[in-house]
């Protein structure tokens, strides 16, 4: 292999080796949006799932709020079962992150996490606010995207420190999920080895263009 194919090789490497970003799987928002505005008493709303015929992995979780003060945002995975659904369901997996007050909506993410929705299972997917007050939003349209269905009967959730399920309304609450980001091999280590491959392919052509030269 020549110095110039090292070096263009060395570029569909790097191509191929950096780290995947996280894809949307599911979002279950149907503009025009309502909104919800919760206060000290009920802090938390979550989306009421559905999983279809395959195991769904996910990689993190959004939640489109407007917190209007800073504080901690707890995402939550309870345990649900087929409508109309139960407010006994088990907290699987919860998440905590810190947010800024803000006078506008945004879809606030989890931390990276690791999650497997089983098929045929059901679950509420949503997050708790520690503060005063936080807004959500909502429509009435049930979706479905990737073998996940959301079901209009969302599920609300209290006490902050140790979410418990409040019962089931009449909304969609808006969500996202991501699929797991694929880093092979890891971030950091890729793009050093990717850098390197780089630096000795272009000194290699470097070298063979300097002595294709006339003198």
């Amino acid at each position: 292999m020549n110095a110039k194919t090292l070096f263009f090789a060395a570029l569909l490497t790097a191509a191929v080796s950096l780290p995947a970003d996280s894809a949307v799987i599911f979002d279950n928002a149907d503009p025009p949006l309502s909104t919800t505005l919760r206060n000290s008493s009920i802090e938390g709303v979550a989306a009421y799932l559905q999983i279809g015929a395959s195991n769904v992995t996910i990689g993190q979780i959004a939640i489109n709020a407007e917190p209007f003060q800073s504080g901690q945002l707890k995402f939550v995975i309870f345990s649900d079962i087929a409508p109309p659904g139960s407010d006994s369901g088990s907290l699987l997996f919860s998440d905590t992150v810190n947010v800024s007050g803000s006078n506008s909506f945004s879809y606030i993410l989890s931390d990276p996490l690791t999650f497997t929705l089983l098929a045929g299972h059901y679950y509420d997917i949503g997050a708790i606010f520690s503060g005063a007050e936080i807004a959500y939003t909502y429509d009435l349209f049930s979706d479905s995207m990737n073998g996940i269905t959301s079901i209009v009967s969302n599920e609300n959730v209290d006490n902050f420190a140790d979410p418990v399920l409040a019962g089931h309304a009449a909304s969609d609450i808006s969500i996202r999920l991501y699929s797991p980001s694929s880093t092979v091999p890891e971030p950091a280590s890729s793009t050093l080895a990717t850098l390197g491959l780089i630096s000795a392919a272009l000194g290699l052509y470097v070298v063979a263009r300097l002595k294709a030269w006339p003198r």
